[in-house]
């Protein structure tokens, strides 16, 4: 597929795009999802990292699934800041300059089918924070993804090492979907996870397509849940 002008150069981005694009990401995550926590008077915050799926999900012996409704309604919670943490980050990205990031916040059907679906693996010992590190997630489609992901790696562990920012990031095969995915772990174990993922142009379709086979049981899973 060839493409326009217009649409390489949204996908064209330097080390100096990113690194900006990281800060702007990361200082609206803390700021944001900071004052919702500091605004939850008298509610308990979960330490995420401790906090497992086991924890939050049961199953019964008729193969219904449980939520605790604490829990859930404390996500729900959390979501209800999200639309503003996205359109922060995405205004302060484009007062920067043009480029083809795309985001959305996860809506409850497809947390409640990640939760369940990591129930029904290894007994549900993952933790939260790292099952549900996507509830905001954003992408970015490069044209020069193999030289940016290499530079990237550098920069995001030296920042890490240097500046204590809280970083996870990989490389992220699954079939024919490929990508790197970075989250910002925010200032502590309290904070959910930002989610922001690379793909490199050429993917773009594949991807695509691997996205969809993914949630096609999205509506399934979350009835199990809400018949129960």
């Amino acid at each position: 597929m060839e493409l326009s002008n217009q649409a390489l150069l949204e996908s064209t981005y330097s080390a100096t795009h990113y690194s900006k694009i990281i800060e702007i990401m990361s200082n609206c995550h803390s700021f944001h999802t900071g004052k919702w926590l500091s605004q939850q008077s008298g509610v308990t915050h979960y330490n995420l990292k401790k906090k497992r799926v086991c924890d939050v999900i049961d199953k019964s012996e008729e193969g219904l699934f449980f939520i605790d409704e604490t829990f859930f309604n404390y996500i729900i919670g959390y979501k209800s800041i999200l639309i503003h943490l996205y359109a922060d980050i995405i205004k302060q990205i484009n007062q920067s300059y043009k480029c083809n990031v795309k985001g959305r916040v996860k809506n409850e059907d497809s947390i409640l089918n990640k939760l369940q679906k990591k129930r029904a693996e290894q007994n549900g010992k993952f933790s939260i924070n790292k099952v549900l590190n996507d509830l905001l997630g954003f992408r970015i489609i490069d044209n020069n993804y193999e030289h940016n992901v290499h530079n990237l790696i550098l920069y995001l562990d030296e920042l890490k090492e240097k500046e204590g920012f809280r970083f996870t990031h990989k490389e992220r095969v699954n079939g024919d979907y490929r990508g790197y995915h970075i989250y910002f772990m925010g200032k502590d174990s309290k904070f959910f996870p930002l989610e922001l993922q690379l793909w490199d142009i050429s993917n773009e379709a594949v991807n695509l397509d691997s996205h969809e086979t993914y949630k096609k049981d999205y509506t399934t899973w979350p009835q199990i849940y809400y018949n129960g």
